[in-house]
């Protein structure tokens, strides 16, 4: 980083601090990759492979299921496979109005100081309030305010991930937009789908999402990030890593309510059992995609009586994922209910970091996480809820459950309040077990066996969060999540007995 960089207020990235403290991201970050795919590259993808594939993942919906899909190939807009509407199509070139750049100009952790009042439709609100009530640095000041982001007390804080979407803002080709009216009702889901293809040019994407919901407005959201890259060297020696780097920027104004899947998904499964075959180490650590690397940034905010329903499924055997998600409740009575669900095995890296702002009073919010890590992968998960100090009665909760079901995978489970009100209510917790030992005895004893019995209560873990699919292609989307559970079923029994020890 060359000298005094950081006071021109430029985001960079600090491997070194609290953000990037369980993700080596020295490992990745000096290897070279090749542009974006082209608009004359993109006419030589095979239509037909790409649409059947992702309908055999679920990451496809027919013209009658959904209102509109658009279908990106490397960060290109493929118009053959998409379908536009009034609401929902891809922007590129100079078709963007004053608006959609505003909201597209916004960098998360403080970078962009002033509130998205404005991007939500809030002009009139902000009027009655302060300077000090407008500028993410100045709230809750001046002695519990976070302050300029380039300080150590705020980077502290920080995803860390406001280089990467800057980066995106530069290299981004294309924008898949989504703008619902006011009053308006969708009902069939907008399928939106970046794929990574499985060529041999080790690319760079980034995906540019941009979500604006209008008052009163309702609409389900499908979000895809399928890695068609991968697998075994002897097999697919064509075939290299990948990296994407996508942002999501969702605005909700007043009343509105958005249905918010996230799926982040890859052809190529990590192998099983490594922790106990030595082979199947081997060849693990020959895998392609171990080398690729997923970045996923979604920022939110929400006005007045407006709900937003994130939900994050993570299955993807890409060797470092990490997925950001951030809401600012702006105004009273919005409201987040977020979900997410992080598997993995083999030698992967995850991580997800949620945040939810709390800036104003009656506020409401609920985070529901659940990771399964087994193999010799590494899980993490940083879940922060700021409350400020006029956020009173705010009510937020905030839990964490994950499962170990290897000895040699492990798990970070770091959920933090950071409260400066007086009158809320706010609660936080994490858990980590193996299967229960009783359970598993309970289903033996009623006649199943025992990968059988295991299979049963590892699906029924993630079950919770799979019926939250907001689409037809739900029961397709489980059998390919029930794959990647099946490869984090142990062999064997337990080494030692005992209600937290892994098998």
């Amino acid at each position: 980083v060359p000298s005094g960089f950081q006071t021109y207020g430029l985001p960079i990235v600090r491997p070194r601090y609290e953000a990037w403290r369980y993700f080596n991201v020295r490992e990745w970050m000096n290897a070279r990759y090749e542009n974006n795919m082209d608009v004359a590259e993109s006419s030589k993808v095979n239509m037909e492979e790409i649409q059947s594939t992702l309908e055999a993942r679920g990451a496809w919906l027919s013209d009658e299921a959904c209102h509109a899909r658009l279908i990106y190939v490397d960060g290109t807009f493929v118009p053959q496979l998409s379908k536009s509407s009034e609401y929902v199509n891809d922007l590129t070139g100079d078709s963007f109005s004053d608006d959609e750049i505003k909201s597209l100009s916004r960098l998360p952790d403080g970078f962009t100081d002033d509130l998205a009042y404005d991007e939500i439709g809030a002009s009139e609100y902000k009027e009655g309030k302060g300077d000090r009530n407008l500028k993410y640095s100045q709230l809750s000041g001046p002695n519990q305010n976070v302050g300029n982001p380039v300080t150590p007390f705020a980077m502290n804080s920080q995803s860390g991930n406001a280089a990467f979407c800057a980066l995106n803002s530069v290299k981004a080709q294309s924008v898949a937009s989504v703008s619902v009216p006011e009053s308006a009702v969708v009902e069939a889901p907008i399928l939106i789908v970046h794929v990574a293809s499985a060529d041999a040019s080790k690319r760079q994407s980034y995906p540019r999402t941009l979500i604006r919901m209008g008052k009163e407005s309702e609409a389900p959201v499908q979000q895809f990030t399928v890695d068609l890259s991968g697998g075994n060297a002897d097999e697919t020696s064509k075939i290299a890593s990948k990296f994407c780097n996508g942002y999501t920027q969702v605005y909700l104004q007043k009343g509105a309510k958005l249905d918010h899947n996230i799926m982040e998904d890859s052809l190529e499964l990590f192998e099983g059992w490594v922790d106990q075959d030595d082979e199947a180490n081997a060849r693990e650590g020959e895998r392609t995609g171990l080398d690729s690397t997923q970045l996923s940034h979604i920022d939110a905010h929400v006005a007045s009586e407006a709900c937003y329903s994130p939900t994050l499924f993570h299955y993807s055997s890409n060797g470092h994922c990490r997925t950001i998600l951030q809401v600012s409740l702006l105004e009273r009575v919005a409201e987040c209910d977020l979900s997410s669900i992080n598997l993995s095995g083999g030698l992967t890296h995850s991580q997800q970091d949620f945040k939810v702002h709390h800036i104003e009073h009656e506020t409401v919010s609920k985070q529901n996480q659940k990771t399964m890590c087994g193999g010799r992968s590494i899980a993490t998960f940083r879940g922060a809820i700021r409350v400020e100090q006029e956020a009173q009665q705010t009510d937020a909760e905030q839990l964490a459950k994950n499962i170990l079901v290897s000895d040699r995978a492990r798990v970070w489970a770091i959920p933090s309040l950071e409260i400066i009100a007086d009158d809320v209510t706010c609660t936080h917790g994490a858990t980590v077990s193996d299967l229960s030992e009783e359970e598993l005895f309970y289903l033996r004893s009623r006649g199943l066996d025992r990968q059988l019995a295991r299979n049963l209560l590892m699906f029924a873990f993630v079950d919770e969060i799979c019926q939250k699919v907001n689409g037809p292609n739900g029961d397709t989307v489980k059998r390919t999540i029930r794959t990647y559970l099946e490869r984090l079923v142990p062999k064997g029994d337990r080494a030692v007995k005992g209600e937290f020890q892994s098998v």
